[in-house]
């Protein structure tokens, strides 16, 4: 018999500079009481990731080889926006203004090197938007 589960790994943060409190470190705690680990042959895999350059390429990259999960959903914070943002795509590329949790600046904006510049999105963006908005969330795309 053909094992049909499917994997999701969930990811949140842990604190960085200007957000000594990471609320995604404190989802990532609560998630699997609130959704449990297994749903509809789903299994979820929580994980809170680190906030500097070389430990989330270790971690990522680990999580990938060891789980090979189906899909990944990331929760992250910007304290620039005033509702939730569901991204419907993913850009190779991060900002050098800021340096990361161990002070340390990229000297490449590129996360992944020979890789697409952006990567769509095969979550279903609008019915998590509404769900959000359901539950009384201001949320957008």
């Amino acid at each position: 018999m053909t094992n049909t589960r499917k994997t999701v790994l969930v990811t949140g943060f842990s604190p960085f500079p200007g957000a000594p409190v990471n609320p995604t470190q404190k989802l990532m705690a609560r998630l699997p009481k609130r959704l449990g680990r297994h749903q509809f042959g789903i299994e979820f895999v929580f994980q809170v990731l680190p906030t500097t350059w070389a430990g989330r390429r270790e971690v990522t990259s680990r999580l990938r080889e060891d789980i090979s999960p189906d899909a990944i959903v990331h929760f992250g914070v910007d304290g620039t926006r005033r509702t939730m943002n569901i991204e419907t795509r993913a850009v190779n590329r991060a900002t050098r203004l800021r340096p990361d949790a161990a002070g340390v600046s990229l000297t490449r904006p590129e996360l992944g090197a020979q890789t697409e510049r952006a990567r769509l999105s095969g979550l279903p963006a609008r019915v998590l938007r509404d769900a959000a908005r359901t539950g009384g969330a201001p949320a957008n795309l």
